[in-house]
């Protein structure tokens, strides 16, 4: 199995925090068989400082990783109660001895343990509101339970409900039974934390994340059965505070890696794969990312653009910028074909100008214009294809106000324009009649690549090679990208199936949160005249949009 380097790092990083981990289990195992005191307690502060670096390093890792402060905000606060048990740990075994106050410290226990899952739950409650508005005050009363519950462990003394005590409160904290107040506010954490898990299952939008979802279950019932052998077992390698803390810090973990809760994991690596000739840059214009294909710019090229000029890399390749969030964003736009154009226009010019060549100018000059026209007629038929779009991507960037909004509108123009230079390839290779179906991979291929960096999930399937009709080949592609533009832009994931069967062309594509779909007489006519067949089916969320070949005959 080849891991990347960062996933390499990561393993690194698990290795190191397991490793300090059992370290801390051994230093307390060891203090338990060490009589001087000194020695005791330097133990014990070095083991708790273990515990509570891991924590601090897990905390300072979710500031880096979740960009929602929010969500973060809200993380934090959960850490900090997780930390408050440690605390509690360390005044209870290591600073006071009095059974009265340690008693009570046992009882804190329960304090973050019965607040820390409902910050959480309204927290992620409030995540991803489109409505922008603030959550509803009403989910803030889930707080009067849990303060009704630390209030009746706080009077366990009086009525002893949570823990009884068989032979007292001077043996309270050697022999006690736990009530039935115990059982209920384990059942309250319980279907708070599985809420949590839940909640973030409905709202992620992502089918490839939802089928993780039985790591962070499975981590989740494992952490349990775990706590409850510590608890019947009681070994001197850990106690209930820290198996319950990174029990909790597990599950979250898992929760972060798999995409419940977004994060900005692995971007970097997304952008550099996306097929765009792209980079950004800081404010001071040091270059921090660049696609695959993007050339290196100069901080001479990398000013000249930011400052709106035209910036030529070489001849046909010109350097753009637009400022953004932090920094500036470069890409490049390829004029090669345009002064083609211009030079082929230059030297007809050139010759018409030869007074003693007139008659061979004149006749070139027909087979010139011939050539031009049939051009000509070649882009007016891709502008008109190109019209619609271009208005699509004008009125995006019309609508976009914040530097978010633009910044989604450029990523909607990106998939717009892929399809634009993909489409104007078929229709260059129209007079040929056959095509390669190799060509249309690429085409859906790049448009995929495109969504990618969109932000929908997609790829493709491809079984089948040899040559098609230039014709069907166009109109499937148009098919898919109808398929996509119509699924735009709550589409989270797109699978496409392309197969050939005995010659015929067959495309299945599968849509993950398509709110609208292409019709189902979607361009009937042209569909009897090329013998195709469209079918659309909705399950689980998910279009199945189909286009085949060959199931009904073409009308010549």
């Amino acid at each position: 199995m080849n891991l990347t380097r960062s996933k390499k790092k990561d393993l690194l990083y698990v290795a190191v925090a397991a490793f300090f981990f059992l370290t801390a289990c051994v230093l307390q195992t060891v203090d338990d068989y060490i009589s001087d005191w000194s020695v005791k307690t330097t133990i014990a502060l070095l083991t708790q400082y273990i515990f509570f670096g891991l924590l601090a390093y897990w905390t300072a890792s979710v500031i880096s990783r979740i960009s929602d402060k929010s969500i973060c905000s809200g993380i934090i606060v959960a850490i900090a109660l997780m930390g408050g048990i440690l605390f509690v740990r360390l005044l209870k075994y290591h600073v006071f001895y009095d059974g009265t106050v340690m008693r009570y410290l046992w009882y804190s226990y329960y304090i973050p343990h019965c607040l820390a899952p409902v910050v959480l739950l309204t927290t992620l409650l409030g995540m991803g509101r489109k409505d922008g508005k603030p959550l509803a005050k009403g989910w803030y009363l889930l707080f009067l339970p849990a303060a009704a519950l630390i209030l009746l462990v706080f009077t366990n003394d009086l009525h002893e409900q949570v823990f009884s005590f068989a032979k007292g409160l001077k043996f309270s904290n050697e022999i006690y039974k736990w009530e039935w107040g115990y059982y209920f506010i384990l059942s309250w954490i319980a279907v708070l934390y599985l809420s949590i898990g839940v909640l973030l299952y409905i709202k992620c939008r992502v089918s490839g994340c939802r089928k993780k979802a039985w790591i962070p279950l499975v981590l989740f019932i494992v952490c349990i059965v775990l706590c409850v052998l510590r608890e019947v077992f009681d070994p001197v390698f850990i106690r209930m505070p820290e198996a319950v803390v990174f029990s909790v810090v597990v599950v979250f973990e898992s929760l972060i890696r798999i995409g419940f809760i977004p994060s900005n994991v692995n971007h970097e690596e997304l952008f550099y794969v996306a097929d765009v000739s792209a980079g950004i840059a800081d404010k001071d214009l040091n270059v921090v990312l660049t696609s695959k294909n993007a050339p290196e710019i100069t901080r001479e090229q990398a000013m000249k653009a930011a400052n709106g000029s035209k910036t030529e890399l070489r001849e046909d390749l010109v350097l753009r910028a637009k400022a953004i969030r932090g920094g500036e964003v470069f890409w490049t736009e390829d004029y090669s074909v345009i002064n083609k154009i211009n030079e082929s226009l230059a030297e007809i010019n050139e010759t018409l100008a030869e007074e003693s060549d007139l008659i061979a100018a004149e006749n070139k000059l027909k087979e010139q214009r011939s050539k031009i026209e049939e051009q000509n007629n070649l882009y007016k038929g891709i502008f008109a294809v190109f019209r619609p779009h271009l208005k699509k991507i004008k009125k995006c960037f019309a609508k976009a106000i914040s530097e978010e909004e633009k910044e989604g509108a450029l990523r909607l123009a990106v998939v717009y324009g892929v399809y634009l230079k993909r489409r104007s390839n078929f229709a260059m290779l129209a007079k040929n009649g056959q095509v390669q179906l190799s060509e249309l991979l690429y085409a859906i291929r790049e448009s995929t690549d495109a969504l990618s960096f969109y932000g929908a999930a997609a790829s493709v399937i491809f079984e089948g090679d040899g040559t098609a009709l230039i014709g069907q080949v166009t109109f499937l592609y148009e098919f898919f990208e109808d398929c996509i533009e119509s699924a735009l832009p709550d589409l989270s994931a797109c699978l496409v199936r392309l197969s050939v069967n005995n010659g015929l062309l067959h495309c299945r594509i599968a849509l993950d949160n398509a709110r609208e779909s292409i019709p189902e007489n979607w361009r009937s006519r042209e569909c009897e005249k090329l013998g195709a067949s469209v079918r659309l089916q909705i399950q689980d969320e998910t279009l199945y949009a189909t286009l085949s070949f060959g199931e009904r005959e073409a009308i010549v």
